[in-house]
């Protein structure tokens, strides 16, 4: 199993995934801006770009469980397999249910948050809980 990071651009108003949290591949998802494109009509379309951290055999299966929860994904801007050491930056904000996927223990202690063995300094009280947790 190798570990993904993908993006794509999500053409629906509703950027969350069908079932909260999404299938077990995705191990998180954010929404990390927006695109802006103009149609053949010469209209400006604006489509949020989300991103995902993934486990999958390969490329294709890693787009397949993205596409379980949001069925309507085009335009990938990116599939990554993640080697070695890797962390997310405090942009992409982790909900509990991303902790556990990720194999994260929240050291309530230390007001850390460890993910895959790597230290993510974020203060409890600070962390921005993930806009979809409901």
């Amino acid at each position: 199993m190798t570990r993904f990071w993908l993006s794509w651009l999500q053409p629906t108003n509703d950027s969350r995934p069908l079932t909260c949290p999404p299938n077990q591949s995705v191990l998180g998802w954010w929404e990390s801006g927006l695109s802006y494109e103009v149609n053949d009509d010469g209209d400006e379309v604006v489509m949020p770009v989300l991103c995902a951290i993934v486990d999958a055999i390969d490329e294709q299966g890693a787009k397949a469980a993205v596409l379980i929860d949001w069925p309507e994904a085009e335009g990938w801007r990116f599939v990554v397999p993640l080697r070695g050491e890797w962390s997310l930056s405090d942009r992409f904000p982790l909900a509990d249910w991303m902790i556990e996927r990720l194999g994260g223990v929240n050291d309530e202690t230390s007001d850390a948050v460890y993910v895959a063995g790597v230290r993510r300094g974020v203060r409890r009280n600070e962390r921005a809980s993930h806009r979809h947790d409901n």
